[in-house]
């Protein structure tokens, strides 16, 4: 049986996994958090690994069985770990496909006829963001909360959507955000 390695995040890793247990891939799954794991269910020919993974684990991982290759199905704004898988499979000599949705407002905006902004880092956002007035729907997730909170100087002026676990809770909480 031939072996993939998937990162996942919520939505389409899963949908993805899905499809290739049901062709007959035995699927490597490693997600994030334990609501990844979750989400991801019981699945004949998928196994799920829980927990942040830096290079050095993935290489780790990859070593395991004989992958085809490695996909990167993560959230789209991943771009710290999407890279770090990148490398991973450059070292260990693996393909690496990366499977992206379009987010949502880079379709509707550029539909508007709007140009999207992008930032390369959590960072370059904050900074841009703390010259705007008004509140801030957040929905990049908890990792880089502190960050973001700490650049903006203003808690209540976020409003975060976080997984619904207790390490994204203890985020928020030591960020300033109710």
């Amino acid at each position: 049986m031939d072996s993939i390695f998937i990162f996942s995040g919520t939505t389409e890793g899963r949908e993805l996994t899905t499809q290739l247990a049901e062709r007959g891939y035995d699927c490597t799954v490693s997600v994030a958090t334990e609501y990844g794991c979750e989400v991801m269910g019981m699945q004949e020919g998928v196994s799920v690994r829980t927990g942040r993974l830096n290079q050095e684990q993935m290489c780790m991982n990859f070593r395991q069985k004989n992958y085809l290759c490695v996909i990167d199905a993560t959230h789209p704004f991943a771009g710290v770990v999407s890279a770090e898988i990148k490398r991973a499979c450059e070292q260990e000599g693996l393909p690496y496909l990366r499977f992206c949705r379009p987010t949502e407002w880079e379709s509707e905006e550029k539909a508007k006829g709007k140009p999207a902004l992008s930032f390369d880092t959590a960072w370059e956002a904050a900074t841009w963001l703390k010259e705007r007035e008004g509140k801030i729907l957040l929905t990049t997730g908890s990792k880089d909360l502190s960050l973001i909170a700490g650049v903006i100087a203003d808690p209540s002026r976020l409003y975060v959507r976080v997984l619904p676990v207790v390490e994204s809770l203890q985020a928020c909480e030591k960020a300033g955000i109710p």
